[in-house]
């Protein structure tokens, strides 16, 4: 038996580096996967993915009393880490999906509410910015830009409303900047 082994390690041993060239050439062959949207980056910080399992870890201690008194006899102690693994069904695991779908249709809505009006606001500018113009040179009125610029404001407002939303869930400018480039290209 060991005379075969004799013979066999060696064997293994150059056969080797031509298993490991094959999985190398293998890997290149894969192309690498393209990288993610930073709007999809927004959009599962808003909502991510639950869980595969809902496992949770309790450490207890607990104490008995002698309710009487009179008793020598000490009360026990037990002390211990329990794991809780919920047992799911079919039903349930669908159940979750659909929650995750509803909450990802949800953020989408919101990243698309904000998008559109921040383009809606920055279009808005540019044509009061044109507006003025045609004030200065005499051609409109001041009092027919006014309800304009009066839209301008509330967009504005909605659109300030709307940043904090997402920095209140630790998104940032320039994840949002990023987003908005992205969404033209």
């Amino acid at each position: 038996m060991s005379h075969i082994l004799y013979f066999l390690l060696p064997l293994f041993l150059l056969l080797l580096p031509f298993f490991s060239f094959s999985q190398a050439q293998q890997n290149k062959e894969q192309k690498p996967e393209p990288k993610p949207s930073p709007c999809v980056a927004i959009i599962t910080r808003l909502a991510p993915p639950p869980p595969p399992l809902n496992i949770s870890i309790h450490a207890y201690a607990q104490t008995q009393k002698d309710i009487i008194g009179t008793s020598t006899y000490t009360a026990p102690v037990h002390a211990g880490v329990r794991l809780d693994i919920p047992l799911l069904d079919t039903r349930e695991l669908y159940e979750r999906q659909l929650r995750h779908l509803a909450n990802l249709q949800g953020a989408q809505n919101i990243l698309s509410q904000y998008l559109n009006l921040r383009t809606e606001v920055e279009e808005l500018r540019k044509f009061l910015n044109w507006m003025n113009l045609r004030v200065e040179y005499g051609i409109e009125y001041k009092k027919d830009v006014w309800q304009q610029e009066k839209a301008l404001k509330q967009k504005e407002a909605v659109l300030k409303s709307l940043e904090s939303f997402f920095y209140a869930y630790g998104i940032t400018r320039e994840e949002l900047d990023k987003c908005y480039k992205h969404k033209g290209s």
